[in-house]
């Protein structure tokens, strides 16, 4: 993987926020975990920045083992820059087009399209189309936690309407934005030669 100094500068030029880095829980042998199903219809629901997340399976779900989300949202908006150290994250298409930043890549996606992202990698999402379905995938529970606390219950699945708000706990604590393309300048090639080759010198 590429230097972290160089995967913060890629993330601040791909979409001009601050690159974080999150924990996931580990899974819990002992939890209980029993064979469920699930769906879009039935799942919890979270309105978060004008998109939605239904949470098809939790740590609780799971035994402590993983979780899965089915992401709904407009053009523009998706994940600002982040790694995760506890965790692998995977996409898939259900809908629509997106980009995803993965290190020093910008991979694009459309429906049917999957991509992994191993723990560690400097990662972020930018929905291209009009509006994208897809299935955000976490081998290691916990994220649950961060969109029920960002966001607000969903009044039915599906994008909030136009007039819809959030409350203040999804004001004070947002965690989608949407995001900026490259700058014109943006060149990962040289950006990644020119770690290698130290600083520039007069």
């Amino acid at each position: 993987m590429p230097p972290y100094d160089l995967m913060k500068t890629l993330s601040d030029d791909y979409t001009g926020l601050p690159l974080t880095r999150e924990r996931s829980t580990s899974a819990n042998p002992a939890a209980p975990a029993l064979p469920t199903i699930n769906s879009r219809a039935t799942a919890e629901a979270v309105w978060l920045d004008r998109g939605c997340w239904s949470i098809l399976a939790d740590a609780a779900s799971t035994g402590g083992s993983f979780s899965v989300f089915e992401a709904e949202l407009p053009q523009g908006l998706g994940e600002a820059p982040r790694i995760h150290d506890g965790t692998d994250k995977a996409y898939y298409v259900l809908d629509g087009a997106m980009e995803v930043l993965a290190d020093d890549e910008v991979l694009s996606l459309r429906k049917g399209s999957f991509a992994f992202v191993p723990r560690g990698s400097v990662h972020a999402v930018r929905v291209t189309s009009g509006t994208a379905r897809f299935l955000n995938i976490h081998t290691a529970p916990g994220y649950e936690r961060v969109i029920r606390a960002a966001g607000t219950r969903a009044e039915t699945p599906g994008l909030p309407p136009p007039d819809w708000r959030p409350d203040g706990a999804s004001r004070k604590r947002p965690i989608r934005r949407a995001a900026r393309a490259p700058s014109p300048g943006w060149d990962r090639e040289a950006r990644v030669r020119a770690a290698a080759n130290g600083p520039r010198r007069p």
